[in-house]
């Protein structure tokens, strides 16, 4: 274990609170300090560097909230210097600097040195024709330059912050672009893997480990078909409930992967809830999995939209969405009763009644 303290040079932000926590802790385990005199400073602890989350309380369990930096735990002094500006729907932040920290200092070079060197291949764009030429001709120029500057820093040291480095990687292997898990080759998978296995051991135990992990697991399945996993999670009414237990109550089961600030997610909720008797009658069960980063947003969404049926709280600690190859709200994945797949990405409550037809339910 070792000290850390964070000190912080706020320019018009005197009397504004801001809220602080890791990764594993979440919103819901965040510690609140206050700026005063143009300065805020926080002391902690840390076992392993961690990225540290900083954000402001106000707003904080709505969308209002969502502007956040980050530093990495190290010991000693992390000091950092930013200026708010006020808005009517909130706080900005402008002229950030880091002063002081080594640590992160070197996670500041690393992330402009990576920015450099994917350049506009970086860009996540629909697809379109243009999506095969980028494809053939840029991705994997840009895959290549990426992976030699990884191979490269992983090979210099040890640091944990190789963690958040390939956290970087594996989270654009979710998205369309150029390092899209699809389209990687079977040298770049294997070029992956050996730079997980050079993370320290220590970090097996985060989130942010176990996310990275389930991601590189899942590079060789391609398609849409997912595997099911079971998972405990809170439900609404307090109590934990097994996800292999919902779905074997119904022929069929779909989980619905949502948040509070999409939409869409929030449209399909109020939608189907006129329908939901009937479709439960007709042998499917909906279970709602939230994903919002505090168990407050989710609860007021869930009163909001009326959800009658299982809705449960997965939040933003677990992989549940790598596992589950989430890579956009909302997501709807069917299963049935023995927890085969059977279905994926219904658009709306029309299609789930084409998709119930058609097993003749």
């Amino acid at each position: 274990m070792y000290e850390y303290q964070l000190t912080g040079y706020v320019k018009n932000g005197d009397g504004l609170q801001l809220a602080l926590y890791t990764s594993d802790e979440g919103v819901d385990g965040r510690t609140v300090v206050e700026i005063r005199d143009g300065k805020f400073s926080y002391r902690g602890t840390a076992g392993f560097i961690q990225k540290l989350f900083i954000r402001f309380e106000k707003g904080i369990e709505s969308m209002s909230g969502y502007v956040f930096m980050a530093v990495y735990t190290e010991p000693g002094t992390i000091t950092i210097g930013f200026e708010v500006v006020r808005e009517d729907a909130g706080y900005r932040v402008r002229n950030y600097e880091l002063i002081q920290g080594p640590v992160n200092k070197q996670a500041q070079s690393f992330f402009n040195e990576y920015r450099e060197t994917v350049g506009p291949a970086a860009i996540v764009r629909p697809y379109s024709p243009e999506t095969d030429a980028l494809r053939s001709n840029v991705y994997p120029q840009a895959r290549s330059k990426v992976l030699q500057l990884y191979e490269r820093h992983f090979a210099e040291d040890t640091s944990g912050l190789h963690l958040y480095f390939l956290k970087l990687l594996t989270d654009q292997m979710k998205l369309p672009g150029f390092f899209e898990s699809d389209q990687l080759s079977a040298e770049e998978k294997d070029q992956v893997r050996t730079l997980f296995s050079k993370i320290d051991p220590i970090l097996a135990q985060t989130v942010d480990y176990r996310a990275v992990r389930a991601t590189i697991r899942r590079m060789d399945r391609s398609g849409t078909e997912v595997d099911f996993t079971d998972y405990e999670l809170e439900s609404i009414d307090g109590h934990s409930k097994k996800l292999s237990a919902l779905c074997s109550a119904q022929p069929y089961t779909v989980l619905n992967f949502w948040h509070s600030g999409c939409i869409r997610c929030r449209n399909f909720n109020r939608s189907l809830i006129p329908e939901y008797e009937h479709l439960k009658q007709a042998g499917m069960e909906m279970v709602s999995i939230n994903v919002d980063d505090s168990r407050v947003k989710w609860k007021n969404a869930t009163a909001e939209d009326g959800i009658p049926w299982p809705n449960l709280y997965a939040g933003r600690l677990t992989d549940i969405l790598a596992q589950y190859r989430v890579r956009s709200f909302p997501t709807k994945i069917a299963y049935d009763r023995q927890l085969n797949f059977s279905g994926r990405d219904f658009k709306d409550k029309s299609e789930l009644w084409r998709w119930i037809e058609e097993r003749k339910l």
